[in-house]
């Protein structure tokens, strides 16, 4: 599991800080500041998974902006899109789960025939 994001390691490291969980991702933060390349584009998230050593087809991808859904389209990965925000427009991608609550993530996992183990 990683942290990507369109900024700073430095903006990733606070907010993972205060919320308690930076121990989590201690070389785990992808920014597109890393490689000078932003979402939707898909490098980023290739990227990651590049570094992690991890296929793409391995990948899931949750995220909360349209630009991250479409990128993570764009890479080829799966793609959990949080869109609890009334003005975000739902993506119609058959790789692409819309979802509101974060309590649904793990059932709407399994129903698409991912088992999260870790």
């Amino acid at each position: 599991m990683c942290v990507v994001s369109n900024g700073p390691v430095s903006k990733m490291q606070h907010s993972l800080g205060k919320l308690g969980m930076l121990h989590y991702f201690p070389d785990l933060l992808f920014s597109g500041y890393d490689i000078q390349r932003w979402k939707p584009d898909p490098a980023l998230m290739l990227h990651a998974a590049n570094a992690m050593k991890v296929n793409v087809e391995k990948c899931i991808l949750v995220d909360d902006s349209s630009a991250g859904a479409q990128s993570g389209i764009a890479a080829g990965m799966e793609v959990f899109y949080f869109c609890a925000d009334p003005h975000n427009k739902p993506i119609d991608h058959p790789n692409v789960t819309t979802f509101t609550d974060l309590a649904q993530l793990p059932g709407l996992w399994k129903a698409r025939g991912w088992e999260i183990t870790r």
